[in-house]
C-alpha cells in the first residue's frame, strides 16, 4: 500500500485534496523517495504536510498557514510530530523565510507542493512558481489544481482570474530547465472530484526518471500554447 493510501482516515491529518486521487499519492510516494525535504503551500497545506511527516519521519516537512485558527489547531494536533515545521505565514513570506533562513534547502532535492486555492487574499501563485524555478536547484514542483489537457474529468482552479494550466505556468519558469509530467490516467471517480495536477521536475532534476511502479502513471508533455479563442460572429446589421 502506498504512502497516501495508508495516510488518510487513520490517526493522521484530516483529508485534503490529495485524498481524492490515490494515484497521485503513489506518484508523490515515489518522488519522496528521492527528496530530503517537502514544502507545502495553499489550502490544506498543514494537513498535507502533517500526513507526509507522520508517514515519512525521515523527511523534513514544512508548511505555511496564514490563518491563525487553522495554524494553531494544526500545531496542537501535530505537537508530537517532530519532523513537521509549521509557519503562520503567507506563501511569499514562507518562501522568503526558506531562502534567507534555510539556504541549504535550496540546493537539495525537494518536493514543493503548491495548491492553487488558499494562502490568503494577497497570494500570487504564478509568482511562487517563478520563485521556485529561480531559487531552487533541484525541485519537484507539484501544482495541485492545474488543468490537465485532454482530461476534462479533473477539476482545476483559477488564480487572480487566470486559469492554472501548463501553458500559463510556462512563462513563469524563466531560464530553468523544466520537464512537464501529467496524469496518464482518467480522473478517479468518487464523492470528491479529483484535482488536476502537473509535476514539474526542475533544474538538475528536469530529466529525472521515476521508477516503473510510478512511471506508468505519468505522461511526458510539452508546454504547448493555449489555443486562441474563436472570434465571436459579427453582429448582424440592422
Amino acid at each position: 500500500m502506498g504512502l497516501f493510501g495508508k495516510l488518510f482516515g487513520r490517526r493522521g491529518a484530516p483529508a485534503t485534496a490529495l485524498d481524492a486521487d490515490p494515484y497521485l499519492g503513489r506518484v508523490l510516494d515515489a518522488v519522496l523517495d528521492y527528496c530530503e525535504y517537502a514544502l507545502f503551500m495553499g489550502e490544506g497545506a498543514a494537513a498535507m504536510a502533517e500526513g507526509v511527516a507522520r508517514q515519512r519521519p525521515d523527511r523534513e516537512c514544512l508548511a505555511c498557514e496564514p490563518g491563525g485558527d487553522t495554524f494553531y489547531s494544526a500545531t496542537a494536533r501535530a505537537a508530537r510530530v517532530k519532523n513537521l515545521y509549521l509557519f503562520n505565514q503567507r506563501p511569499r513570506e514562507f518562501l522568503l523565510h526558506v531562502r534567507d533562513g534555510k539556504p541549504y534547502l535550496l540546493e537539495r532535492d525537494t518536493l514543493v507542493v503548491l495548491h492553487v486555492p488558499g494562502g490568503g487574499a494577497e497570494r500570487r501563485v504564478f509568482d511562487e512558481v517563478a520563485f521556485v524555478a529561480e531559487f531552487f536547484a533541484a525541485p519537484f514542483l507539484l501544482v495541485l489544481g492545474c488543468r490537465v489537457p485532454g482530461e476534462p474529468g479533473f477539476g482545476h482552479d483559477s488564480h487572480q482570474g487566470r486559469e492554472c494550466s501548463p501553458a500559463n505556468l510556462a512563462p513563469h519558469l524563466g531560464a530553468a530547465q523544466a520537464g512537464l509530467l501529467l496524469p496518464a490516467y482518467a480522473a478517479p471517480g468518487g464523492r470528491a472530484r479529483a484535482k488536476g495536477w502537473c509535476l514539474l521536475p526542475l533544474g538538475r532534476n528536469a530529466h529525472h526518471l521515476l521508477p516503473e511502479d510510478a512511471a506508468h502513471l505519468l505522461r511526458k508533455a510539452e508546454f504547448e500554447p493555449e489555443p486562441e479563442p474563436e472570434p465571436k460572429p459579427a453582429a448582424p446589421r440592422p
